[in-house]
């Protein structure tokens, strides 16, 4: 038996025109982020009492940060270890400890982690 096809099969496809769909786009937009006002100082411009407890309240993740301490007679550098209400108890690079007087600390300067 002998087939015999009625169309030739259709090789190209007639495809119509359509035009670019045209997006809705936002215009405006309005942001609630608001700036704080709140001034936050750098660790040099701390008074020293805050200086002393900024570095005693550090997170226990963190290492603990060498500092100098600066008097009218001396500076020390080593770790403060624990601050009462007027003194300081600091753990020097020699692994030797000394208490100083808060009042007599003119300056904090932080040096880097131990």
């Amino acid at each position: 038996m002998k087939m015999t096809q009625m169309h030739e099969p259709v090789l190209y496809i007639d495809q119509p025109t359509l035009k670019k769909p045209q997006g809705q786009m936002q215009q405006y937009y309005q942001s609630s982020n608001v700036k704080s006002k709140k001034k936050e100082h750098s660790f040099k411009q701390l008074p020293v009492r805050k200086k002393i407890n900024y570095l005693l309240q550090l997170p226990s993740q963190l290492p603990k940060l060498t500092c100098d301490v600066i008097t009218a007679e001396d500076s020390y550098r080593g770790i403060i270890m624990h601050a009462t209400e007027y003194e300081i108890k600091i753990r020097l690079q020699s692994r030797k400890q000394i208490k100083l007087s808060i009042d007599k600390i003119v300056d904090i300067q932080l040096i880097s982690f131990l």
